[in-house]
This record gives structure tokens, sequence and C-alpha cells, in this order.
């Protein structure tokens, strides 16, 4: 909470979805459970950038967030490697080596962009 945590309930229960299938993720990667669970992963990350996405940045609007246009540009760089990640995987399914660097990518960039981008969200709601 302390490290992740935007003072936004939604926000932050949206980020724990995230992190709890990136968890699964991970463990498919892991245990090598196939090119199913990564695809079904993948497809849940992707239907889940639009939904997450779009309200995060609704509430760095409406807060005047001064991360607002940071964090509606990495969006727009993570959906369009999201896209290209699953145009990899769906051609040709990825190779194992492939699937544990998209994990490492996907990890670094949760970690990275919610630590932050996303946390500014905290001093936005509460100067608003």
């Amino acid at each position: 909470e302390e490290a992740m945590g935007t003072g936004i309930k939604e926000i932050d229960a949206q980020h724990q979805e995230w992190l709890s299938r990136f968890r699964e993720f991970d463990l498919a990667v892991t245990r090598q459970k196939g090119k199913e669970a990564l695809s079904r992963a993948l497809f849940f990350f992707l239907r889940y950038t639009e939904t997450h996405f779009a309200y995060e940045e609704e509430q760095m609007k409406q807060t005047h967030c001064s991360a607002e246009a940071v964090n509606r540009a990495e969006h727009e760089a993570f959906r369009k490697r999201l896209a290209e990640i699953m145009d990899l995987f769906g051609q040709r399914g990825g190779s194992e080596i492939e699937a544990v660097q998209l994990k490492t990518e996907l990890e670094t960039w949760l970690n990275r962009h919610i630590c932050t981008v996303d946390v500014q969200l905290r001093e936005c709601k509460t100067s608003f």
C-alpha cells in the first residue's frame, strides 16, 4: 500500500487485480504451463488495459494531476507493446525464452509505472 497505493480505492483494487493476474502469468511461465495459459494471461492484460487505463486517465484528468500527460503517454506505449507481444505469440507462439523475457518486461513495467507514475494520484487527490 505504501509503495503502490494511489489513495483511490477503485484504482488500488484494479492494481491488485493486475498484480494477481501477473502472478498467475508468472507461474504459467515459471512452470512452463504452455501457450494456452500465456495466451489467456496476455488476452486479459490486453482487455484490462482498456478499462483500467481509461479509468485511471480520467481520474488524473479530473484531479488535474501533474502526471496526467506522462501517464497517458506510458499507457499508449504499453498498449502498443502489448499489441506487438500479442502478434508475436499469436503468429508463432513465442518461445520459452521469449516468455521469460516478456515476464520480466511486464513485471518491470508494472512495478515502475505504478510506483512512480500512478502513485502521484495521492498528492493530486488530496490537493484538489
